[in-house]
């Protein structure tokens, strides 16, 4: 931030040790087979005087490819700067930064900023604490808006390959589209023969309440969700963030009556995956067999099925639960 990074040796991520105004928490994690996601704020590991907000959303969606979404803002008129690091090589092609390193490689389509403006810098890491890399040069690209600004976004899909499969990464990153829709953003990432739907409230350090965002036919009222449709366009996975309802094509995947994160994946015998309730709460999935059991943890519960709407319902506690129905 105007050329400042990190405030250095002061910055206590998610309650280590360090001052206790600059703490960077992490929080709304959730965990499942297809789907990792969380949230992080880095606002207290730069300078006060520097940034009211920096918001990062980060989605693994396994096992391919990562997505993160920066919401950086500003008093001021400011340079905001992203640097990637390597002891390799970079290039840049079009709306694509190639990482080498060996015989590993990153590929990253650069959704936002659209465009966006970048330079390459280098030192030495002589000197370095680290007697394993004094040998070295760190290289390092600046990605940033063209123009100084109040507020910015850095919406990145990071695709990790080895060297020998860089094709495959640059062919993996082609075929992203971006989606934006009024305060929505996001992306259709087609994987083979399925394809992934995901999107984030643009403006999501505005939030006070739930709010919806749809696009491509998939709406929530949450802070971002992801949605996998297979090859004929059946739901594969899906996730969804501090919302009520997730629903793809009009049809609700998963709704309760207080706010939730949640990740699952659906397979031919049933389905898995983790819930993070506020409060104790009824949820509800659609599914399109009644299930035999659900079990919460190791235990089984007593749930009910509507066999003309499809839904299963079952109460869940406050907390973070991991689901299995078959």
């Amino acid at each position: 931030v105007n050329g400042k990074g990190q405030l250095d040796g002061a910055t206590n991520y998610s309650g280590g040790r360090g001052a206790w105004h600059h703490v960077t928490p992490l929080s709304d994690f959730v965990h499942s087979e297809r789907y990792d996601g969380l949230t992080g704020d880095a606002k207290r590991a730069y300078a006060p005087d520097e940034l009211r907000e920096y918001i990062r959303q980060v989605m693994f969606m396994r096992p391919n490819y990562f997505v993160i979404f920066d919401t950086v803002e500003s008093d001021k008129l400011s340079t905001f700067e992203w640097l990637f690091h390597t002891f390799g090589k970079i290039n840049v092609e079009g709306d694509c930064v190639i990482i080498t390193q060996g015989n590993a490689s990153l590929a990253i389509k650069v959704l936002e900023p659209e465009p966006f403006a970048y330079e390459f810098a280098e030192h030495s890491m002589e000197g370095s604490r680290n007697r394993f890399i004094r040998k070295n040069t760190d290289r390092y690209i600046k990605i940033r808006p063209p123009e100084k600004c109040r507020q910015a976004n850095l919406m990145g899909i990071l695709y990790p390959a080895r060297t020998a499969d860089e094709k495959t990464a640059m062919d993996f990153l082609a075929k992203i589209q971006k989606i934006e829709e009024n305060n929505c953003v996001g992306a259709s990432i087609q994987r083979g023969k399925a394809r992934d739907i995901v999107l984030l409230d643009r403006k999501i350090d505005e939030r006070r309440e739930p709010r919806t965002i749809s696009a491509d036919g998939i709406s929530t009222d949450g802070c971002r969700c992801m949605v996998r449709k297979g090859s004929s366009g059946e739901v594969a996975a899906f996730a969804v963030h501090r919302g009520k309802i997730l629903s793809a094509d009009d049809i609700t995947l998963i709704s309760a009556l207080q706010l939730i994160t949640a990740a699952f994946s659906l397979e031919a015998n049933g389905m898995q995956g983790s819930i993070n309730l506020v409060a104790t709460s009824t949820v509800q999935f659609r599914i399109f067999k009644k299930p035999k059991q659900v079990y919460v943890g190791n235990k089984m519960i007593d749930f009910s099925f509507d066999d003309e709407k499809n839904l299963l319902t079952f109460a869940l506690p406050f907390g973070n639960h991991q689901i299995l129905i078959t």
